[in-house]
Formats: structure tokens, sequence, C-alpha cells
């Protein structure tokens, strides 16, 4: 990695998982602010917020008859929505005093045009992604909804976590029948209510009526069998903090009731490690293919897993040779796939072997515990690897920055690599290639993906065509349907013809077979082109594909179908496909 060190440092570049996270934030992790109220002085602020939400209460309790509780949790929990809504008031002249402000909320909420009701309802409850917008401006319109959210607050449920509920069906389930699996939750053992609680909030289908015994299995086994409840601070977050690590293992593909007796074996997994590095690890064999065993193997390696390190460079071919894939074998793997030799890192080894097609014999070999996979023992900078590969990685990379005036592409490089990309040639000229930020390639990776799409021949693809991912998943999508659909190929069509996804759809696909379509129903086409034909040939060549259909096609093209002279015929042939066009097509017989 010598050479490479040395590119990290011309270019001042911070590999983006070392970040730290007093360093690096997002904008989700920022909570929201209330609008600021600038009709009022900061000192008149947080009075008329204190009387607002009086007014609100009272208003809620005595005009909509929620139950009080709930009302004084609605008008303490939602200071967006009261903040809103006091900004857009009209507050009387300067000689307003601030002791006329709760008769000025009263009357605001009595007699003023109605409140969203559910905007003040739904913040109280902590919902993140506000819901659609209710047909109703009232909750007295919803009262299941209503009657759910106020049994769970008696029940213990912390107020700004109910929502966590919502994507579920749980809050809207009958208030007796949400008591009596509470209690069924609460008889498997749990000694604490903030336990039970918090049990529900990160496994809904507890409340929903779900088939959840085996689940409750491993909660017990976990929770009362290690006496987990009794050994550790008795808050809901942190009960809600151990359950979503639980639930990690299930979300990546563990059986409910598969991992029970192993968790309580290895509690140290969930008390040991945050959240981002369990989903990590569980994720790297999610992606080698495993699934209900998936809790099973991980803890029962638990010592082994938990210690190697994702960031170990490892090196292909040599590290198929190191693992047991025979020489002839790796050999036939890299003259198919050049683009993954070179280094790379231990923690893109499931997309490297998905990159060559070996994903099956890996995780095979992984099941069989091969030692050597995962060992630091191994070092990619052996007798054998070939420095020319790294020099000419790195002299590519260096022009990349210099073609793209000093923009950084080594962002794109980590793209490449997390899909299976070596520190190679190749590597390079795609980083050059690609125009749009790493989230972006991966949606665009990922939506090929969900087309069905192997990995393998995505990079394939790239390697020929990088430019693919520079489209956005909208136009990604309309083409592939407009492939598919429209010209009856299936997406094995790009193994050979990539550079389809490159051309514009509204300037040059659809407007070339626009023509081509409208000669077949006329008669003169009698023959099919392939797409490559088509839309690789530039416009004169096209015209001259024409012409061998026939003489008068050329002037049909340039006056009516080609959207690049003639725009305002772009859109009559949508409509009009069956014009006259001068002298009618004379086809002659042989």
């Amino acid at each position: 990695m010598a050479l490479f060190s040395i590119f990290c440092k011309r270019y001042r570049y911070v590999p983006f998982s070392a970040l730290s996270p007093s360093s690096y934030s997002t904008s989700t992790s920022i909570a929201p602010k209330p609008p600021k109220i600038k009709a009022l002085t900061y000192y008149h602020r947080k009075l008329a917020m204190e009387a607002a939400m009086t007014a609100l209460k009272d208003y809620l309790s005595s005009t909509r008859s929620l139950p009080f509780s709930l009302a004084e949790q609605i008008s303490l929990n939602s200071p967006i929505s009261l903040s809103s809504y006091i900004c857009r008031l009209q507050f009387p002249t300067s000689s307003f005093n601030s002791s006329d402000f709760q008769q000025f909320f009263r009357r605001s909420f009595y007699f003023k045009e109605p409140i969203n009701e559910f905007d003040f309802f739904f913040e109280s409850i902590g919902v993140s992604d506000k819901p659609k917008p209710s047909k109703s401006l009232f909750l007295s319109d919803d009262l299941p909804l209503v009657e759910g959210v106020n049994q769970l607050i008696h029940l213990g449920f912390p107020c700004k976590k109910i929502g966590l509920l919502y994507p579920s069906k749980a809050l809207w389930v009958a208030p007796n029948e949400l008591l009596r699996r509470f209690e069924k939750v609460w008889n498997y053992g749990f000694s604490e209510r903030n336990c039970v609680v918090a049990i529900c909030l990160a496994f809904p289908k507890v409340l929903t009526g779900d088939d959840a015994d085996s689940l409750l299995g491993d909660l017990g086994a976990f929770f009362v069998a290690n006496d987990v409840v009794n050994s550790m601070e008795n808050k809901v977050d942190i009960y809600l903090e151990i359950c979503e690590k639980i639930q990690i293992f299930y979300e990546l593909g563990s059986a409910e009731g598969s991992t029970g007796s192993l968790l309580r074996k290895n509690d140290w997994v969930i008390f040991d490690t945050d959240k981002k590095e369990l989903r990590k690890r569980l994720g790297f064999f999610a992606k080698l293919g495993m699934e209900d065993d998936l809790g099973q193997f991980v803890l029962r390696n638990s010592r082994e897993i938990f210690k190697f390190d994702f960031e170990l460079t490892i090196s292909i071919p040599e590290y198929l040779h190191y693992v047991g894939l025979e020489e002839n074998e790796a050999n036939n793997v890299i003259s198919a796939y050049p683009h993954v030799v070179g280094k790379n890192k231990l923690g893109n080894l499931p997309s490297i072997m998905c990159a060559v097609g070996l994903s099956g014999w890996f995780l095979s070999t992984v099941r069989d515990g091969n030692s050597k996979l995962f060992s630091p023992n191994f070092v990619s900078d052996a007798l054998n690897y070939d420095s020319a590969i790294e020099e000419e990685f790195v002299k590519g990379l260096e022009q990349a920055n210099l073609h793209k005036k000093g923009k950084l592409v080594i962002y794109k490089v980590e793209f490449l690599q997390s899909i299976g990309f070596g520190m190679n040639k190749f590597t390079a000229r795609c980083a050059a290639e690609l125009h749009a930020t790493k989230e972006d390639l991966h949606e665009r990776f990922e939506l090929l993906l969900n087309w069905g799409i192997e990995p393998k021949r995505i990079c394939k693809m790239l390697r020929t065509t990088p430019k693919l991912l520079n489209q956005s998943k909208d136009s990604l999508k309309e083409k592939i349907n407009f492939l598919c659909n429209h010209l009856g190929h299936n997406l094995d069509y790009l193994d050979s013809f990539a550079a389809f996804l490159c051309f514009d759809l509204e300037n040059r696909i659809k407007p070339r077979y626009r023509i081509l379509d409208w000669l077949k129903e006329v008669g003169v086409l009698r023959r099919s082109f392939a797409p490559a034909t088509v839309l690789g040939s530039s416009e004169k060549r096209f015209m001259v594909i024409l012409y061998a259909i026939h003489p008068a096609a050329p002037k049909q093209w340039l006056e009516k179908f080609s959207s690049r002279n003639h725009r305002e015929y772009y859109s009559k042939n949508l409509f009009a496909p069956k014009v006259n066009f001068g002298a009618p097509f004379v086809v002659k017989s042989n």
C-alpha cells in the first residue's frame, strides 16, 4: 500500500470510515427546532408558549373531550406545532399585555378557524416521518387511534416513544386487547415494567397479535435466564437499546427462536458492541448469503468474528489461492474479471466474491470452518504480488485528479472497491468517469440489483461503460422499461450493450425507434435492427441505415421525427404516426 499511501498524503485524503462521530454528523442527527416567534420579543416568547400550552390542553380536554392526561401530554410534547401555530396569529397592538396571553390563546383555539389536531398529536408521540395528511382535522374522527395511545400511556409507555409503534398497526388495537397482550409479555417472566415496555417498542408484533412465541422465547432466555433485569439500571432507553441490538439479528435473516440460548452464553456481544459495529459484523455474513443460520453461526464463532479487522488488506488473486481455490480456477476467475485484481479491504470480501461469482463456494468454505479466511497473518504484500498493478492504479488516479480539475475521485474509488473492484487501472479509469456522490452511486447500483442483474454482470458493465451509473434512478428505470417492454429484449442484452443505458431516452432512443416503428407499419421495414446498431450509430450513419431501408426515409427523419433539428414535430408524431409524408413509398420486388 506504499504507493497508495503516498497518493493519499499528496491529496490530503482522509478515509470516510475514519471520520469519528465528533468530526462528522448528518443532518438527521440534529433534532428540529421550533420556529422563532418573531412577532414577540424574547421576553414574551416563553410566556406565550406557556399560555398557549395551557390553552391547548383546555381546548382538547373540554371542547374536544379528550382524556385530560392525553390532552396534557399533547400540549407538553408538541412545541414545533405549537410554535408554528403561534407564528400564524395576528397579535394586537403594542398595548397588549403579557397577562392577556391566556385569554388571547383561549379565544384563538375556541373561536378562530379549527386547528389540525393530528399535527400536535403525532409530534407529541414522536412520529418522526410526518404521516399522510388526514381528511379530517379532528382526533375525534379516529377514536381507535386516540384510545390506543391513551391506553399505552396508562401502561407506562413514554409518550415520545409511542411513535415507534406507528408503522405497525399497534396503535389501533382496542385498549382491552392491548392490555391483554401487554400482560402476556409480562407473564414470560420479565419482572420490570420498563423492560416489557422496551420489548413492545422494539418488537411491535407482540402487540399486533402476530405469532411472537419464538421471539419471546429468545428474549426470555436473554433477559430472564441471565437475570439481566436485576443487573442493570432500570430505564426504558437502556432496555430498548438492548432490544434493538437483538433485533438486528432478525432483520438480517436469523430465525426467531434460534438465538436465545446462544445470546445468553455470549451476552458480551450485546453489551460490549455498539449497534453500528454489530450491524457491520452481521451484515458481512448476510452479504455472503447466510440467512436462517446467520445468528447461530456468528454467536458460535463470536470470539473470532468480533476480533478480525475489516481494514485488513488482502489482494486478489493471492487471497483466492490462500483460502483454497485451485490455481487454474483462480486464473480463470482473473481472466474473466480482471477488474477485481489488486488490493482491497477484508470488509469488502463479500462484494468481491459476488463480483467474481464465487459467493456460493466461499460461503461453503466459511461454514466448513476454514480458520484461514479472516486470519490477520495474511499479508497482501506477498512476494508474488505484482507491484506494477498498484503503480498503474496510482498513476491513473493522478491523471483523473488532473482531469477533474482538483476534485477528489477517491470517494468513487471507495464505492468501486465496496462493490468488488480492486486497486488497478480499471478502477482508476472508472473513477475518473463517474460523476455522482458515493451515496447516489450505491443507490443506482442497488437499483440494478433489484432489477435482477447479478453483481458480477453489473461490475462487468461498469468496467466497459462506467457512465451508466451517471444516470439518475428514474432515468435508469425508464430506459430499462423501454428495453424490456417496448423493444422486447431481456436484461441479458445489457451484457453486450450496456451503453444503451447512457443514451438520452427522449432525444435519441424514442425518436429513432418511432421512425423504425413507422417504417415497419407502412410496410417498408422487412428486418429488425439491434439496439446497438440503431443507437450506437451517429446521426449521419443512422441516416445511411434509413436510406438503405428506403431512399425517402432520411427526408422523413429530418422533417418529422428527429428531435435534434425539429422539436416542433416531436410531439406531433406521438399522436399522428400515420401521416402521409408526400409521395407513397414504392417497394420494388425482385
